[in-house]
């Protein structure tokens, strides 16, 4: 997210693609924002291969009235000085849980031993890479993981962002008072009573406010109805919201393939519902097919990539499919057409800036 005053200058930054087969691709932008306007503005980039297959990548421009040195009134406190005496209430737990991963991350050496494998045998040692030559999260140590992690800077200081709502929370554990660690995948659903293993990993674990975690519950993922804001579907169905269905989507596949031999994403409420809580049988979760879906809708963001080389830092294994979000239609089998173009390249990182007047003019492939 970009935030400037009315009047102020922005440049929006220039995205770099990169495909396997073609290597770097050509990016394109469209969307118009005014600087003299306050408002919220949406950029999307667009990539495409040669073989016709298309990915996209969003970023936002808040235009504010004046960044000055009160923050909106949805902020939490952000002031180091003032939130001295709630850091303080947990730091001697906090310098305990230090990154042991700190050398450069090389996707092309992580990943290299998956080149020429395909279906089962792809799922396999993609498992491998992720479950090996790490060190497992305790769930208290999560706490201070999420609070890197989750984390986004603002014009007046550092909040969490909450998952689902969106609610900007207070950057410091305050023991669950305005913030707990929600698990994506329902710890009741992940065949475990206590909070170890795979109810402990941080890749499943988001910052989220307290009304919030309570509200969702142990509901399973479906599409919404008639919002795009999160929100129940039926009695036992739950709608994450438009902005946060793709991080959710990929936080399940992550679990899917790490905890391959415990959970199971399946397609029919039938199934999610009629497993024991805490127990092997209840070890099962979707919807397989909405979140396919919204894998392909809600991309890969700054702030999924961002948590992501965080949680590798401390645990050292990483979500493959921030990285590769490709990955899906191989996992899967798996292809989502839309508007006759498939999704299946790589978006990498922020690079440079550009003429920000071209921004303004809307560009289409040839």
């Amino acid at each position: 997210m970009y935030y400037i005053s009315v009047g102020g200058n922005w440049y929006p930054p220039e995205l770099t693609a990169y495909d396997e087969q073609d290597g770097p691709l050509r990016v394109v932008y469209f969307g118009e924002y005014d600087v003299n306007v306050v408002g919220v503005y949406k950029i999307t980039y667009v990539a495409k291969d040669s073989d016709g297959n298309v990915t996209y990548y969003y970023i936002y421009l808040h235009v504010l009235e004046s960044i000055g040195d009160q923050p909106p009134a949805d902020y939490p406190e952000m002031d180091e000085a003032a939130l001295v005496e709630l850091k303080a209430r947990f730091q001697n737990e906090r310098n305990k849980v230090l990154p042991k991963y700190t050398d450069p991350f090389d996707a092309t050496v992580y990943y290299a031993s998956l080149n020429g494998l395909t279906g089962q045998a792809f799922l396999n040692e993609l498992r491998r890479i992720i479950s090996t030559n790490i060190t497992p999260t305790a769930y208290d140590d999560v706490r201070f993981i999420l609070e890197k992690s989750d984390a986004v800077d603002s014009p007046w200081g550092t909040y969490l962002y909450g998952i689902y709502s969106g609610t900007k929370l207070v950057r410091y554990w305050d023991g669950g008072s305005t913030w707990n660690r929600e698990h994506v995948w329902p710890n009741s659903k992940l065949g475990v009573k206590n909070q170890v293993d795979q109810a402990a990993d941080p890749h499943n674990l988001r910052a989220i406010s307290v009304s919030v975690n309570s509200y969702r519950s142990n509901r399973f993922f479906t599409n919404g109805e008639g919002s795009s804001s999160y929100h129940i579907v039926g009695t036992d169905g739950f709608y994450p919201g438009d902005d946060h269905r793709g991080d959710v989507a990929r936080i399940l596949f992550y679990m899917y393939v790490r905890y391959y031999d415990i959970l199971t994403l399946v397609d029919t409420v039938e199934e999610i519902l009629l497993g024991e809580n805490y127990k092997p049988s209840g070890a099962k979760f979707g919807l397989l097919s909405v979140l396919l879906e919204w894998h392909y809708k809600d991309p890969v963001s700054e702030f999924e990539i961002h948590r992501n080389n965080v949680i590798y830092s401390y645990q050292g294994n990483r979500n493959p499919f921030i990285d590769h979000p490709e990955y899906v239609s191989i996992i899967f089998n798996y292809e989502l057409n839309i508007f006759n173009e498939t999704f299946n390249v790589i978006i990498v990182i922020p690079k440079t800036e550009i003429d920000p007047s071209k921004l303004r003019k809307r560009e289409y492939f040839s």
